[in-house]
């Protein structure tokens, strides 16, 4: 009986210190919560404050998945919860990565931050949705096998005047938006 109660107790005790820090991880991919507005982030890991370790799940998964929304429970006394939506993805996230090869954003993101994916030297994929509206500088630079990016909105007629692709240019193929393709000059 007193291993169950020590159990529950620090169940109880790890779930409040989660809480408490507005951070969470879905297949090894950190987020940031904004309690007040109910929304997430991704962020890198080096970005949670005292974080001293590494996690090798992150850095090899090929398939980059961000999930639409993300729980967040303000109480571990309550069953409520938020689905906070995911509506961006801060600068340097995935930056240097060398085993992420498709990346599929959820349709809540409104934002890439600057170098978000620079020289993930595997990536060769990435679908943009029509509810992105800001792309940092060099988000995609030096992806050398990226071969397929696909806008969908009219953000992507921007793409040639923007550092998004810098480094790439050569092995970008084209740039689809609806109806139309449009060439990385």
């Amino acid at each position: 009986m007193k291993k169950i109660i020590l159990i529950i107790i620090g169940m109880v005790l790890s779930l409040s210190v989660f809480a408490e820090s507005k951070y969470a991880r879905i297949n090894g991919i950190w987020f940031r919560i904004d309690t007040e507005n109910h929304v997430a982030v991704v962020i890198p890991m080096s970005a949670i404050k005292g974080a001293t370790f590494t996690d090798p799940y992150d850095k090899k998964m090929s398939q980059l998945v961000i999930p639409n929304t993300v729980p967040y429970y303000p109480s571990v006394l309550k069953k409520e919860y938020y689905e906070c939506p995911v509506i961006g993805i801060e600068a340097h996230f995935f930056a240097d990565n060398t085993y992420i090869k498709d990346v599929i954003l959820p349709k809540s993101i409104t934002f890439i931050g600057d170098s978000a994916f620079a020289g993930c030297k595997s990536l060769k994929s990435i679908e943009i949705p029509a509810s992105v509206t800001e792309i940092g500088e060099y988000a995609f630079a030096n992806c050398k096998k990226l071969r397929y990016v696909r806008f969908n909105s009219s953000l992507g007629a921007k793409a040639g005047n923007k550092t998004w692709f810098v480094g790439t240019k050569a092995s970008v193929e084209s740039v689809l938006m609806p109806g139309e393709s449009v060439s990385i000059p």
